[in-house]
């Protein structure tokens, strides 16, 4: 029998190829409102064997269920764990998970990772009865070459993203180049364009999965003077992630997202990931107009399009 420790909180240093990963910290389900959430507290956890931690779940728990602040949860399994461990790890932690009383929202498969089909969350989760959730994402292949990767843009973005580079002011911050006022600032920002501001939890989460986990980027981007964009992109193993985007609102009329974005896209090449994920792409009549119109912007920066699994565990 395989001996496991459950221990509160999220484990330091935690390195794992799951955790940002198609949907990571980022990305929140367009279909669930934010206000059934708002109560949420965390409850992360890791397991140990011998001392070491083998997986590590970022979650919450509110009235509407558990997740991670209404993201799908991720049961990131540290690297060069044994499949009979990570077996176990995965099982013990859908126990202490289903343990909670509460609805659960977790994260399968993607086939854009050549993972095996189905996936061994996708295995477990589907032996407890769960519901799998497909969702399309816009994800762009970044073997392709950076003019290959323009020539992918719809044909409107293409003098858009010109106008950013020739306007705005960008500053960037990733595990080379980190930088506690380009992170401060775009907290900042976010929060007065949000008109709210984020869990501690959740903004520490994303600066050490940049700092100390797999990385990302964060940027910030100025015109005349005035601070008018800010994003975050977290990578995983193979796939860099498009999580957390703010522009000006009165300057709508401006392309203020679009260099930012691809120039976002082209780093992360350079950084040596394979998959860029631009983010979920709701169906019309799934989603709010607003929501809608963004998928329809992510979707101007590829032509490739894949599915990913969540999954649905205790719904009533």
């Amino acid at each position: 029998m395989i001996e496991l420790e459950l221990v509160a909180g999220l484990a330091p240093g935690f390195r794992s190829p799951d955790w940002n990963q198609a949907a990571p910290l980022g990305d929140p389900g367009m279909a669930i409102d934010d206000a059934e959430y708002r109560d949420a507290v965390p409850a992360h956890f890791h397991l140990r064997q011998g001392g070491t931690a083998v997986l590590c779940v970022a979650c919450t728990i509110a009235a509407a269920g558990v997740s991670f602040h209404r993201w799908p949860l991720t049961l990131a399994v540290a690297d060069g764990v044994a499949d009979d461990v990570a077996h176990a790890a995965v099982e013990r932690a859908l126990d202490h998970l289903a343990a909670m009383g509460r609805p659960l929202w977790i994260l399968g498969g993607c086939p854009m990772l050549e993972e095996p089909s189905p996936t061994l969350v996708d295995s477990l989760c589907a032996a407890r009865g769960g519901i799998a959730v497909p969702r399309v994402h816009a994800v762009a292949d970044l073997a392709l070459d950076a003019d290959h990767l323009r020539r992918d843009l719809r044909k409107s973005f293409r003098s858009l993203v010109n106008w950013s580079g020739r306007n705005l002011t960008l500053r960037h911050g990733n595990r080379q180049t980190w930088d506690d006022r380009v992170w401060t600032d775009f907290i900042a920002f976010y929060s007065r364009i949000a008109g709210h501001t984020k869990p501690a939890d959740v903004w520490n989460a994303i600066a050490a999965s940049i700092r100390d986990g797999f990385g990302g980027e964060v940027t910030v981007g100025e015109w005349n003077g005035a601070m008018v964009a800010g994003m975050v992109v977290l990578d995983g193993r193979s796939v860099a992630c498009y999580t957390l985007g703010a522009y000006e609102r009165s300057l709508f009329d401006k392309p203020l997202a679009h260099g930012p974005l691809f120039l976002a896209m082209l780093n992360a090449r350079a950084r040596g990931l394979r998959w860029f994920d631009l983010g979920h792409i709701p169906a019309e009549g799934a989603a709010s107009p607003k929501e809608v119109n963004i998928g329809y912007f992510k979707r101007g920066f590829t032509s490739r399009f894949v599915t990913t699994r969540e999954w649905r565990l205790g719904q009533r």
